[in-house]
């Protein structure tokens, strides 16, 4: 599966400085009846805004390898709005069936072997949707939540590898130290298929990137791997949400070294080194396939805290919060803390 960087990572210097965390803040700022559309080809450019214009976009569309671009809807109604085109459509809904800011993303492929996509995303120096988290090693939980109703799937026999994928995805940026230079690593998480699909158990470092010898990472997982909750298959839809940080402190720790012409690179190990500095969402097409879904309410809620190991298990913990982010095993504690064993073995 292709990566591209696709949006701006923040500048090293905001990264490298030193800001006190809330005990529980969320990052990400609520969809808006604005976004910035970025065209194709890779890495794109800005074609405009589309929305209304007295409200500045905290979110950007990107649309990758499809035949033609989608133009931005100038000084649309907040009332609602569609830019559409014969590969693909975006409509803004301020409300609908009970939701709330709704951005419903359409495609259709028509080419097998080729990768289509259509990305809502924020993180990046010009747009505001997303604070940067905290350095890993300060983060107790980080927790993710998205509103996705499938709407219409259908595909051909013709291809070998016809599919549609919703993935919600997080680029992580390391400052570099102790002998690693600045990294970017693509973590992108599968949330859901057309149908089901095999689980996988182990997260899929991503050819063209682990093969190359760059400072640039990439890899796919499974969300039942972050996800005691409600998984999306087909047209069943709902809120997927997930716990980051075990699995993200894990991957990071796990010595991870890239094979062939990349050999020589390894993974930064520190923990203290990365951040998340733009999330991206939304559908991957492969082949000859149509897609409709709709994506509401994102969310990603950092918690202060740390882990530790008990019992050859990773234990999170967050304190001076009322309540932790979920029901997934967190034990009130005598001090007020809340600890939580996750499924990671200690590193």
């Amino acid at each position: 599966m292709r990566k591209f960087l696709v949006f701006p990572v923040i500048s090293i210097a905001v990264l490298s400085s030193t800001v006190a965390i809330a005990q529980q803040s969320p990052l990400l700022q609520p969809f808006g009846p604005t976004v910035k559309i970025i065209g194709t080809p890779e890495p794109g450019t800005n074609l405009g805004i589309s929305g209304p214009a007295n409200v500045p976009p905290r979110w950007s569309l990107a649309q990758w390898s499809i035949p033609k671009n989608l133009a931005p809807a100038v000084n649309a109604p907040a009332s609602g709005w569609t830019t559409a085109n014969g590969y693909g459509r975006v409509v803004f809904s301020p409300t609908q069936d009970g939701f709330t800011n709704v951005y419903e993303l359409a495609q259709a492929g028509n080419v097998c072997g080729v990768e289509r996509d259509m990305f809502l995303g924020a993180g990046s120096d010009d747009l505001q949707g997303l604070q940067a988290s905290a350095p890993l090693s300060e983060v107790g939980s980080l927790f993710a939540s998205i509103t996705l109703q499938p709407q219409y799937f259908s595909t051909s026999k013709d291809c070998q590898n016809q599919y549609g994928q919703y993935v919600y995805s997080f680029i992580l940026s390391s400052t570099g130290g102790n002998g690693y230079p600045p990294q970017t690593w693509f973590y992108q998480v599968n949330v859901g298929r057309n149908a089901p699909f095999e689980k996988q158990a182990n997260p899929g470092w991503c050819p063209g990137y682990d093969d190359r010898a760059t400072q640039e990472f990439c890899a796919d997982d499974d969300v039942r791997n972050l996800n005691t909750g409600h998984i999306v298959f087909g047209q069943k839809g709902g809120v997927v949400d997930f716990e980051l940080l075990p699995r993200l402190k894990a991957i990071i720790q796990s010595n991870h070294r890239k094979v062939g012409a990349g050999s020589s690179v390894r993974l930064d190990p520190e923990l203290s080194h990365w951040r998340i500095t733009s999330i991206y969402l939304g559908e991957i097409l492969q082949g000859k396939t149509i897609s409709t879904t709709r994506w509401s309410n994102p969310k990603l809620d950092q918690y202060k805290g740390g882990t530790f190991c008990s019992k050859n298990k990773t234990v999170q913990f967050i304190c001076n919060v009322e309540r932790p982010p979920n029901n997934w095993g967190w034990d009130r504690q005598a001090d007020g803390c809340w600890h939580r064993t996750t499924m990671e073995a200690c590193r």
